[in-house]
């Protein structure tokens, strides 16, 4: 495995995306998994008392932050996983979002899921309060998601295996490592060839 490798994991509501985050802990155990949501979860819990997941309130507490700062939730992932270098952020929703992380070299990951599979997988998560959620299928963050889909580094069909894709993400990812750096040690060994025949 390369010495860093962060990923951020995008989708609509019940792609998967913390399912697939935890397979690569699973697999991988050095990763930490981070979310932009983290922090509009425990402001929900102190404040409001909030159990489980509540859709309804967790979205417009993040609108109302988003209003007054758009990268509030994302300046405050960066600052606590700077110093980690294998990284998961399972829930990327935003545009702004996405090209924070891409910036940081982040390699992003979409979860292409059909609706007939999202709503069943939102039944399976949420089975008592599954109409909150499926209520905002068309908020914001829903809709964004088909421009995140055109920047993704890499596409998983929402029915592919998870363990299989997991699998060979990191396989294929320690290749094109040890590809680089063969790459860069032909480099130094040409270049510092070519300064002894001056």
């Amino acid at each position: 495995m390369n010495k860093k490798l962060k990923i951020g994991i995008m989708g609509k509501m019940g792609a998967g995306k913390t399912t697939l985050a935890k397979e690569f802990q699973n697999q991988y155990p050095y990763f930490k998994k981070f979310a932009f949501g983290d922090n509009v979860k425990k402001i929900a819990r102190m404040l409001y008392g909030m159990e489980g997941k509540e859709r309804p309130l967790l979205q417009k507490i993040d609108t109302a932050l988003r209003t007054v700062d758009t990268d509030a939730w994302v300046n405050s992932i960066l600052t606590r996983c700077k110093q980690d270098s294998f990284v998961i952020v399972d829930d990327v929703r935003y545009v702004n979002e996405a090209f924070a992380l891409q910036n940081e070299g982040f390699i992003l990951i979409f979860i292409d899921v059909d609706k007939t599979t999202q709503y069943n997988r939102l039944c399976e998560t949420y089975p008592d309060a599954v109409q909150n959620h499926i209520a905002y299928k068309d908020h914001e963050s829903e809709q964004q998601t088909d421009f995140l889909f055109k920047i993704a580094h890499c596409i998983m069909p929402g029915s592919a295996n998870v363990v299989d894709f997991v699998t060979f993400f990191l396989k294929e990812h320690l290749i094109m490592s040890l590809i680089n750096i063969i790459r860069f040690r032909r480099k130094t060994l040409t270049n510092t060839y070519a300064s002894t025949e001056h």
